[in-house]
């Protein structure tokens, strides 16, 4: 069995050094092509562009991030769409005192 996929997306800050020792106790070798094999856990080089790719990932996830919750509120904004929590009291039936359920 072999593991292999796109490490800058597959591992998110520290999850790659978490995570590797259970790899090599389970003998499932880590192909990443970047480097041009799977990971050998020796070579300090691998482990440092992991650890690369993980950083990447983690700022690639925080720009998603920034941008999911902008789309969110923009669309909430032109769509008139509550995005979350307690809604606005000028729903009306919150000041009547019943509630939906």
């Amino acid at each position: 069995m072999r593991a292999g996929g796109e490490p800058q997306r597959a591992f998110y800050g520290n999850q790659f050094g978490n995570t590797f020792p259970l790899f090599e106790h389970y003998g499932v070798p880590l192909w990443v092509p970047e480097i041009g094999g799977p990971i050998d856990p020796a070579v300090e080089a691998h482990d440092m562009i992991m650890s690369t790719f993980g950083s990447i990932s983690k700022g690639e996830r925080s720009r998603i991030k920034t941008r999911v919750r902008a789309t969110m509120a923009a669309l909430a904004q032109t769509s008139n769409r509550h995005i979350g929590g307690r809604p606005p009291t000028d729903t009306g039936w919150l000041t009547r005192g019943r509630t939906p359920i």
